[in-house]
C-alpha cells in the first residue's frame, strides 16, 4: 500500500504531538503547587486551580448537581504535586477522578462520565485467542466467571458471555481500549497461574520519609480555634501537608473548635489527639508529603488514589494459593483482600479478585500498587500460617 508522502508526514506530526501533549501532562501533575483555601466555595475553588494550574478540572453532574457544590473548602497546602492536591480535591467532594491526555481532569460522584457515546458492543472472539476445540470447550464453564467480578455501576453497562454454536463471545459495553485488558485477563484466567513468590514488590511510593516525620518532637500549645486553623498551624510547625474534607461539618454550618495545647509531642501525638477531639478516625499517609484524615479507615494507612485507572495502569496477575488455599477457601480468602487490603483501590469500574476454583489461583486485577499491597498481604499470611 503506498502512502501520500504529506500524508505520511502529517500522521508522524501527530503522532509527536500526542506523545508531546501527554508528557505535558504527565509534567503538570507532578508540578509543586500551593494553595490556600479557607472558605472560598468549592466551585470557586475548581475554577482557580484550573485558572492556575494547566489543568482543566470539569465537574459532572452527580458534582454539580450536589447541595455540596457550593459549599466552603477549607484546604491548605505547600509544594504539594498537583495530582495529589486534585486527590484532595476529591476527597472533599466525596469524589473521583479520571485525567484524559488532553489535560481534562473529570470529577464524579457516580462514574457517568461524558465519554458515553465511545461505549459500544466490544466482541473478543474466543476463537481467536483460545487454540483447539478442546481448550474452548473447558474455557466455557470458567468464562461465566467474570461477569462475578466485572461491574461498572450502570446496569446499562455491562459484561456477560454467550454461546453461540461452537464459539463464545464475551460482550461487553466498554471503552475499545479495555480490550487488551480483557485479552490479558483471559489468558491469565486460562493460565496455570504463578506461585506467590515469583513477583516482587516493586514501584510502590516509598512512605520511609513521611513516616520519619511523625516521630518528629515539637512544642504544641495551641489555644482554641477552628479545625482549619489548628491543622494549617500543625502543617506549619512541621513542614508537611495536613488536610479532610469538612464536608461531614456541613449540616453544623462551621468546623469544630477545639484546643491543643499539648506540651513537647510527637507529629503522629499532635494528630491523634486532633482525631480524638473530633469524628475523624484515622489518617492516611499520601507520599510524598501529605496526611489525610479520614472517616472511613481507623488508625494509620497508606493512602489509595481516587483516581480512575482503567486500563491505564492495570495489570493482572494469578497467584497459585497452593497450601494458602488448603488452609483458607479460596473464595473467602478474595473477599477478605477486597474488605481488608486497599479498600478504595476496588472503587476502580474493572479492578477485581476472583477465585479460579479450576486451579486454584487468584486473580488480581489492579494497579502495580495495589497488586503489591495484595501480593505482600499473601506472602505474610502464607509466612504466618506456614509457622503455626
Amino acid at each position: 500500500m503506498r502512502i501520500i508522502p504529506g500524508l505520511l508526514l502529517l500522521v508522524i506530526f501527530l503522532s509527536s504531538v500526542c506523545r508531546c501533549a501527554d508528557a505535558d501532562v504527565r509534567d503538570l501533575l507532578h508540578k509543586s503547587v500551593s494553595y490556600d483555601f479557607s472558605g472560598m466555595p468549592f466551585d470557586q475553588v475548581l475554577q482557580r486551580v484550573s485558572a492556575t494550574s494547566g489543568i482543566n478540572i470539569v465537574p459532572l453532574h452527580s458534582i454539580t448537581s450536589s447541595v455540596n457544590y457550593k459549599s466552603p473548602v477549607y484546604l491548605t497546602v505547600k509544594n504539594m504535586p498537583l495530582e495529589q492536591f486534585i486527590d484532595w480535591l476529591a476527597g472533599v467532594a466525596g469524589a473521583r477522578y479520571r485525567i484524559f491526555q488532553d489535560g481534562r481532569v473529570y470529577l464524579s460522584q457516580n462514574y457517568e462520565w461524558v465519554e458515553i457515546n465511545k461505549f459500544g458492543m466490544l466482541f473478543i472472539d474466543l476463537k481467536d485467542i483460545i487454540s483447539g476445540s478442546q481448550e474452548l470447550e473447558n474455557f466455557d464453564s470458567g468464562i461465566a466467571e467474570l461477569t462475578k467480578i466485572i461491574t461498572l455501576f450502570d446496569d446499562n453497562y455491562y459484561i456477560r458471555t454467550e454461546q453461540q454454536a461452537d464459539m463464545i463471545k464475551l460482550i461487553a459495553h466498554v471503552p475499545q481500549e479495555l480490550k487488551e485488558v480483557f485479552v490479558h485477563l483471559i489468558d491469565e484466567y486460562k493460565s496455570s497461574g504463578t506461585v506467590l513468590d515469583k513477583y516482587e514488590v516493586v514501584g510502590d511510593q516509598k512512605l520511609g520519609p513521611l513516616e520519619e516525620k511523625l516521630a518528629v518532637v515539637r512544642e504544641i500549645n495551641y489555644p482554641y480555634a477552628p479545625l482549619n486553623v489548628q491543622l494549617k498551624r500543625l502543617a506549619s510547625d512541621f513542614s508537611i501537608n495536613i488536610g479532610c474534607s469538612n464536608r461531614i461539618y456541613l449540616a453544623e454550618k462551621e468546623l469544630p473548635q477545639l484546643s491543643l495545647k499539648l506540651g513537647k509531642v510527637s507529629l503522629k501525638e499532635a494528630i491523634e489527639c486532633v482525631i480524638e477531639k473530633t469524628v475523624f478516625k484515622g489518617a492516611e499517609l499520601s507520599a510524598p508529603n501529605g496526611i489525610w484524615l479520614t472517616t472511613g479507615s481507623s488508625g494509620w494507612t497508606q493512602a489509595v488514589s481516587r483516581r480512575f485507572l482503567w486500563s491505564d495502569n492495570i495489570v493482572v496477575r494469578s497467584y497459585v494459593l497452593g497450601k494458602l488455599g488448603l488452609m483458607i477457601p479460596g473464595r473467602v480468602l478474595a473477599a477478605q483482600i477486597l474488605n481488608k487490603v486497599a479498600k478504595p483501590a476496588w472503587f476502580d469500574p474493572l479492578a477485581g479478585v476472583i477465585y479460579n476454583e479450576k486451579n486454584g489461583s487468584l486473580i488480581v486485577i489492579a494497579d502495580i500498587q495495589t497488586q503489591n499491597r495484595v501480593l505482600l498481604a499473601l506472602q505474610e499470611l502464607t509466612e504466618r500460617l506456614q509457622a503455626n
